[in-house]
């Protein structure tokens, strides 16, 4: 894994996260990535995981694809909106199966898993097609005419460039 590629990223998404959600970047948590391996082994291990009192999320890296570590952050950035809200004030119940036996906290995972990986999908459909843009910038830019079809070309372009009078 190359944390310094996995860094750029975080930041991109962050500044576009920001942007899509009207936050100053002021107001973004901050992303710490745990190397710990403890969680990678552990098939339902943490992934990672929201502190509302740090405004921090923690990510585990070891183990897992680029793509699915910016998942997690992204889901993590909403729990870090519901904190802005208030929404993480009384939270109640938060032991084993919270998501699932208390109804509030349950519609705020919701919240984080849908509108987290569409921000997620947003960013990286929009990453794709910079990166689209880049390397036809330049293909086009290193492209040249083959020498086999040169006096082909010239005689073409003479030819245009004669009609054009």
């Amino acid at each position: 894994m190359d944390l310094d590629k996995l860094q750029q990223l975080t930041e991109e998404f962050l500044r576009f996260f920001a942007e899509q959600k009207s936050l100053d970047l002021d107001n973004m948590p901050m992303v710490n990535f745990v190397m710990d391996e403890k969680y990678a082994k552990d098939p339902f291990g943490m992934t990672g995981y929201y502190s509302p009192e740090q405004s921090q999320i923690y990510v585990f890296v070891p183990g897992r694809h680029y793509k699915d570590i910016m998942r997690t952050v992204a889901h993590e950035c909403i729990h870090h909106m519901q904190n802005l809200r208030g929404d993480l004030l009384e939270m109640g119940e938060m032991g084993e199966g919270y998501a699932q036996k208390n109804e509030k906290m349950r519609n705020m995972e919701k919240e984080a898993y849908l509108e987290g990986n569409m921000v997620f999908r947003d960013w990286t459909d929009t990453r794709k097609e910079q990166m689209k843009e880049e390397r036809l910038l330049k293909e086009s830019a290193s492209a040249s005419v083959p020498s086999k079809n040169q006096n082909l070309y010239e005689r073409l372009l003479n030819k245009w460039t004669k009609g054009a009078k």
